[in-house]
Formats: C-alpha cells, structure tokens, sequence
C-alpha cells in the first residue's frame, strides 16, 4: 500500500510540476527561429510575443539551470 502512494504521489508532483530548463531552452530556441523566420517574410511577429511570455514562466532558472541541457 504504501509503494502505491509513493508511485502516486511522485506522478502527481510529475504532472503539477512546470517546465525544466531543458523544456524552457527547447522551446525559447524554437521561438527564436519561428521569430527571425516571421521577420524576414514580414509577417506579424506573433512569436515575440510567445518569447516574453516565456521568459516570465521561466524566469526562475538561471543559466546555470541551461548548461546543463544538452
């Protein structure tokens, strides 16, 4: 019964958990290129939007927190 908790428990600290670093420099890398795309063809740069947005939710992790991301 109580390995039954604990698995529960650490799914559940799993799914309420935010972004790790790794997760955060992915994404901002990818935004990045959507961004520099959007500029060169003129569109609207919706993306740069999604990029501050980011940099809130991700605020807590320093650059330490992105080295170690491969």
């Amino acid at each position: 019964m109580k390995k039954v908790i604990l698995i529960f428990t650490a799914g559940a600290f799993l799914f309420s958990c935010d972004k790790s670093p790794c997760d955060c420099k992915k994404e901002s890398e990818e935004l990045t290129s959507q961004s520099l795309r959007e500029k060169f063809s003129g569109d609207y740069n919706e993306s740069q939007e999604k990029l501050k947005d980011l940099d809130e939710e991700c605020a807590e992790y320093s650059a330490s927190d992105y080295e170690k991301c491969n």
